[in-house]
């Protein structure tokens, strides 16, 4: 998997009910996103997308203090997958002319409340400028555990094209590593950094298999 510096990108954080007016949408990229129709400003968060939500604060705590900066429901993932999706933004200090300041996204099975994707950034220098392989295995690991469950998690196997490069990313050079777990059906992709720290998550069907 190549690993390509990252944007700066929308941002996220979790609500009950979706109300937001006069808030500008970011998405991933530069373009803004579809704003929430309005059905879904009046449609709550599903309880299992809220749960969902919640695991991903143990991964990143310090989206516990970040700003809604949009919400809305689509019929598409980022992937292009026809499915019900929450994509739900958020940033560092609630302003969008703060350059520089954290931002990040995620998007979420409407119905099964799955982590469809999430990226954020720009990320801080690392504090460890390089990793070895098996830690970043391990790392991956257990980020997976936390996400999906450890039940859940056992159903993805590792593919062995893990790859490491190191790059500019928002003016700091950092190393990332790409690791891909594969299901029967679906796959995940994590971008890691030295510091154990999930800048990118990505899951997509495979594509059926012809007998």
């Amino acid at each position: 998997m190549k690993i390509q510096p990252f944007q700066v990108i929308g941002s996220l954080l979790l609500a009950a009910v979706i109300g937001l007016t006069g808030v500008a949408t970011v998405s991933s990229g530069h373009a803004p996103a579809a704003q929430p129709s309005d059905a879904s400003k009046q449609e709550s968060l599903p309880a299992l997308v809220e749960a969902s939500f919640q695991k991903l604060l143990e991964v990143e705590p310090s989206l516990k203090t970040w700003k809604i900066m949009g919400m809305h429901k689509s019929p598409m993932s980022i992937s292009g997958d026809i499915r019900g999706v929450w994509t739900i933004t958020l940033q560092e200090t609630g302003n969008a002319t703060d350059r520089g300041k954290r931002f990040a996204e995620m998007q979420f099975d409407s119905t099964t409340g799955i982590l469809l994707h999430y990226h954020g950034g720009p990320f801080p220098a690392a504090k460890l400028a390089s990793r070895q392989k098996d830690y970043y295995q391990r790392r991956g690991q257990e980020l997976m555990n936390q996400i999906l469950g450890s039940e859940n998690a056992k159903l993805f196997k590792t593919v062995s094209d893990q790859s490491i490069e190191t790059g500019d990313t928002n003016g700091f050079t950092r190393e990332l590593s790409g690791i891909t777990f594969k299901a029967e059906k679906e796959q995940i992709e994590l971008s890691i950094d030295s510091d154990g720290r999930l800048e990118q998550y990505h899951r997509v069907r495979l594509p059926t298999q012809k007998k």
